[in-house]
């Protein structure tokens, strides 16, 4: 796990937080920079929680954390609202700075395991249509052609036409294997405390680099 600093008082933080850490300062255009459980630590101060809103967009995979002077009790609040995993300040002391960054390594062991499991499907979701996502959803209540096309208003065949696509495009098993897939990544996202299908729809997955598919 990385730590990637947003903020003018870089040097201070790198001071410190937890010192046997691999600390960055972030590059914003650098895509692939950071990995999935990385923690990208922006000052609240500078940045503002719109800012906030931009790194957790940008870096769904990845754990935000605010960086703050000393901040209110209602700043603190807004910035967990937001989605923030900690707000580190600097009246923080370093056993508290250690639980902190602590918790932060568990949660990052945790999403590099979904990650391990699950990366090829998380990856690729950007391959697939608006309808083809539906129909994988779809297919987590419904097993028959004809209900999916009840549910999507199209006909039955062009559900199979659907199907015949996700699996010619994700190349990783078959339709019933990419369902199943499906439904373990988003619960095992959810126990992380995270919105797996809003994640994936946002089609901003930070990762080092997308694996290539085989040719079909």
């Amino acid at each position: 796990m990385d730590i990637y600093i947003a903020s003018d008082k870089a040097a201070w933080w790198h001071d410190h937080i937890a010192h046997d850490a691999n600390i960055q300062t972030l590059i914003p255009s650098a895509d692939g920079q950071v990995r999935p459980g990385d923690i990208v630590a922006i000052d609240y101060m500078q940045f503002g929680l719109q800012g906030i809103r931009d790194m957790l967009a940008k870096y769904p995979l990845a754990q935000c954390i605010a960086l703050c002077q000393n901040p209110s009790i209602t700043e603190t609040n807004q910035a967990f609202e937001y989605g923030v995993r900690a707000v580190w300040t600097l009246g923080m002391s370093a056993e508290e700075m250690s639980t902190s960054y602590s918790h932060c390594a568990s949660r990052a062991a945790a999403i590099s395991e979904i990650m391990s499991q699950h990366g090829s499907l998380v990856y690729n979701w950007t391959r697939l249509t608006k309808k083809e996502r539906s129909i994988i959803r779809g297919s987590l209540i419904y097993d028959s052609a004809n209900d999916l096309a009840a549910m999507n208003h199209s006909s039955p065949r062009t559900v199979e036409a659907h199907r015949y696509n996700v699996t010619r495009k994700l190349n990783d098993g078959t339709f019933r294997d990419i369902v199943v897939r499906y439904r373990r990544l988003i619960q095992a996202l959810y126990h992380a405390g995270i919105d797996g299908q809003q994640m994936l729809d946002a089609d901003t997955i930070a990762a080092p680099a997308q694996p290539e598919l085989s040719a079909s």
